[in-house]
């Protein structure tokens, strides 16, 4: 049998489909051609390093016309196939987005654990390590490069995860998120906003520090308690404050 997903973005909403593309492949006991736009390419190589992941496409034809709810349209026309799950946003979810797919699928019980598959060994830290994923908003420059500035002077071994135009010109990065895998297991703390790799590192049992504007909190949607949200316009002082182990 043949099966196809799409799942035209964004990236967060693709990584939180996960469990649901997992689910589909175990119940139909074969594995699933997914099907993307070109704003999720870069999932590419962690996408493939999933046992239930036959092939990864990014589709030439799909035309985005926005991204206020996901990438939309959320169809996406997908070659000949046994089987198509359109996985993308029809609206904005009221609950936990990874609680959304299963029921947009119809299925009652999925596991819906974040796990990740990776190809290369874990890095093993050789001292305490923390994860910074500085994202796209250049206000939180500043924040993010004190923290790097902080945790460096006390002695953290410090990676930045994300796209070279996002981060902060400083230390040692990684871009590819199967790479990441590879450093989350031995991480303290993770330092983030509201991104793909928060999505990942929810995967981990790491304390996640999320800055991000007040309005967009909604603890309810989080998939784990190890998260404190602290508001993008927090002085350094008052960050540092609550996060005593820091």
């Amino acid at each position: 049998m043949k099966v196809s997903v799409t799942m035209p973005g964004k990236l967060g909403d693709a990584i939180f489909s996960t469990p649901t593309i997992r689910h589909i492949s175990k119940i139909l006991n074969t594995k699933v051609d997914f099907w993307t736009s070109k704003y999720c390419a870069s999932l590419r190589k962690l996408f493939e390093c999933q046992p239930y992941i036959n092939s990864f496409n990014v589709s030439e034809s799909y035309v985005a016309q926005h991204d206020q709810c996901g990438i939309q349209p959320f169809h996406m026309e997908v070659p000949q196939t046994d089987r198509v799950y359109h996985l993308g946003l029809r609206s904005y979810p009221q609950g936990r987005l990874i609680d959304y797919y299963p029921e947009l699928c119809g299925f009652n019980f999925v596991d819906l654990s974040l796990s990740f598959f990776c190809q290369k060994e874990e890095v093993n830290p050789t001292k305490k390590r923390i994860l910074v994923s500085p994202g796209r908003n250049l206000s939180l420059k500043p924040m993010f490069a004190r923290i790097l500035e902080y945790a460096t002077d006390r002695g953290y071994e410090v990676i930045q995860l994300g796209p070279t135009d996002e981060l902060i010109p400083k230390g040692p990065a990684i871009e590819c998120f199967a790479e990441a895998l590879r450093y989350f297991p031995g991480c303290s703390l993770f330092f983030g906003t509201l991104s793909a790799n928060l999505v990942i590192a929810n995967g981990f049992k790491c304390p996640k520090i999320v800055l991000c504007e007040q309005e967009r909190w909604n603890p309810k949607h989080d998939i784990n308690e190890n998260h404190l949200y602290v508001p993008s316009d927090i002085s350094f002082e008052s960050l540092i404050d609550k996060i005593p182990d820091f």
